[in-house]
């Protein structure tokens, strides 16, 4: 489990670097990236599939509204809830942050072959389900993207 967190902050400091030109933190990237793939989440759910506590998803949506990237609405059933979408501008931002973060992720797994990367997303995958949360479905919202190395 070391080498697992060794390669969480690891990746976490390459998009960092790699999303600074565009003034996006990694957080900021993975909420966006989450409601791409599961639009109209709320709050709540997304500091569960983050795995932080409510107050902290509270900042990174705050930031991502202020650069209106995107808005939050009532749910008619339950005003207290807010759904989060994405905007247009959010739309874009995402298209923008995949191609600057599939590139660093491409270089990280390098040393790995595309048999390898599919092998090690499924073991993960595999872990967390057997592990599962409130939010089981999480796993199925992962990107399938072709990263890999060229091996």
């Amino acid at each position: 489990m070391y080498l697992v967190r060794r390669i969480q902050l690891l990746e976490r400091d390459i998009i960092e670097k790699a999303l600074r030109p565009i003034g996006l933190t990694a957080s900021q990237y993975t909420a966006l990236s989450m409601l791409g793939r599961r639009d109209g989440l709320s709050s709540a759910q997304l500091a569960r599939r983050f795995g932080v506590a409510p107050q902290s998803m509270t900042e990174v949506i705050k930031a991502l509204e202020d650069k209106r990237l995107i808005s939050r609405s009532e749910e008619e059933s339950n005003r207290r809830i807010l759904r989060i979408t994405l905007t247009n501008a959010g739309r874009k931002c995402i298209d923008i942050c995949e191609t600057l973060v599939d590139r660093e992720e491409e270089e990280l797994l390098a040393a790995l072959s595309q048999t390898e990367i599919a092998t090690l997303r499924k073991l993960l995958a595999r872990i967390i389900k057997r592990h599962g949360t409130e939010e089981e479905d999480a796993v199925s919202d992962l990107p399938l993207r072709n990263i890999a190395g060229k091996n």
